[in-house]
């Protein structure tokens, strides 16, 4: 069986999102200076890049306007290229160890229906 791969639509907006994120770093820089260096001061004050996500998910959901989306990854991003974490590292895990999707997946919508009976 052929492993799925992201659906074509996705991947272009992945690239389109990409472009966006990158956009906005390089203007950062000329803003407020090298990454790495704010980075390391957040630290140092007591924060981490992280803490600039959940600011910007509320003004999405106040405006709808979905470059607070594109700024909170930034921060997220940011974070994973300069961690604040002491033990910061990347471990690939499985579903197991996730804590799931926010609501049901089509693939589990789906897999109800055929144990109910609905689909065959």
């Amino acid at each position: 069986m052929k492993k799925p791969t992201i659906h074509e639509p996705c991947v272009e907006r992945l690239d389109e999102f990409l472009g966006l994120m990158r956009a906005r770093l390089n203007t950062s820089f000329y803003k407020y200076g090298p990454a790495e260096t704010n980075a390391r001061m957040q630290r140092d004050q007591g924060r981490r890049m992280l803490d600039g996500v959940a600011p910007r998910i509320e003004k999405y959901d106040t405006t709808g306007n979905t470059e607070w989306l594109v700024d909170a990854a930034n921060f997220i991003f940011l974070e994973w290229c300069f961690p604040a974490h002491p033990e910061a590292h990347f471990r690939a895990t499985d579903s197991h160890e996730s804590p799931g999707a926010p609501a049901l997946t089509i693939l589990e919508y789906e897999a109800l229906d055929r144990e109910n009976g609905f689909r065959k």
